[in-house]
């Protein structure tokens, strides 16, 4: 598992998903896309799998510093703000190849 960064807040949008920010600091070297598997280790250390549904492009005023910006990340349809709390820390499984 890679650590991406843990969870400040969540915004739910019908019908489509559940938006998990902070997000990925945009200055991350880790590449996620689509459907990249996660694993969310929520407060009470149990964990839950799901995957990105969407990655959300934020335009940021100039004057925003670099290590604030970040990428929120949609997680598949199903979950609620009440699955994931803020604190949860959202990891990158491990993924193989053929």
């Amino acid at each position: 598992m890679t650590y991406l960064f843990t969870v400040e807040d969540t915004f739910q949008i019908d019908d489509r998903g559940l938006i998990l920010g902070r997000g990925l600091p945009r200055q991350s070297t880790i590449e996620i896309a689509k459907s990249s598997p996660l694993i969310l280790r929520r407060p009470d250390l149990s964990t839950i799998e799901a995957t990105v549904l969407e990655i959300a492009m934020i335009r940021y005023q100039p004057d925003v510093k670099p290590e604030d910006k970040t990428t929120p990340i949609m997680i598949n349809k199903g979950f609620t703000k009440t699955d994931v709390p803020i604190g949860t820390e959202v990891f990158l499984a491990n993924q193989t190849t053929d």
